[in-house]
């Protein structure tokens, strides 16, 4: 069976937890004082004792400099009723004489491979990229502690998807839905409408950086 590979992924979010990131980007911004740098560390010194640290560390590395290289691994997508299908995966970046980055997507093997010769580059110094998939798609990203993200809407379909390295390893996630909201409530008194949108699959890839 020929699978088709478009984009399709799924996850969710609760309106609790948006409120709360919401509450956080409105206050206002100011320095943190030295005494809670020597806290924040503590912490993460405890958490390696309790084994999250990898999810709370700062990231240094520079994208996509530190990300150039052949990755390859396995990809599943997954519905409400289980996994769907699995199929291999590969992503290679490469440096390119015009100052971009080769962003080669790689799905399947033998009859099944289908390539994507996109290309990356940078729009300014925020964290900002732009991926070119050579279509006349340009597919906005952006990059906040070592983490990729874009998203977007397509054919009535919401997407969000992500790549996240951790040091020879990297995780990709699509996150699929349609824009038709699949409800909406509040909206009385000084309660915002909220509109609330179906999450149907989710696809997730771990790769693996190759050695030369």
């Amino acid at each position: 069976m020929k699978v088709n590979y478009q984009a399709n992924g799924g996850f969710f979010v609760g309106v609790a937890a948006l409120g709360l990131l919401i509450f956080v980007s409105c206050q206002p911004s100011k320095s943190l004082p030295t005494d809670n740098v020597v806290a924040l560390q503590s912490i993460e010194d405890t958490t390696v004792v309790n084994g999250i640290d990898e999810w709370l560390k700062v990231s240094n590395e520079r994208f996509p400099q530190d990300w150039a290289g052949i990755w390859e691994g396995k990809l599943r997508a997954f519905s409400y009723s289980g996994m769907r299908f699995e199929i291999s995966m590969g992503l290679n970046i490469m440096p390119l004489d015009s100052g971009r980055y080769s962003f080669t997507i790689i799905y399947g093997e033998g009859e099944e491979r289908q390539e994507r010769p996109y290309e990356i580059y940078a729009v300014d110094s925020t964290g900002h990229f732009i991926t070119d998939e050579k279509n006349s798609i340009l597919l906005d990203e952006y990059v906040i502690n070592n983490k990729l993200f874009s998203r977007f809407d397509v054919s009535g379909n919401l997407l969000l998807i992500s790549y996240e390295k951790r040091g020879e390893k990297m995780l990709f996630e699509v996150v699929f839905g349609n824009t038709t909201p699949i409800s909406t409530s509040g909206g009385q008194d000084s309660i915002p409408s909220v509109n609330s949108y179906p999450v149907t699959t989710l696809q997730r890839g771990v790769l693996y950086r190759q050695k030369n």
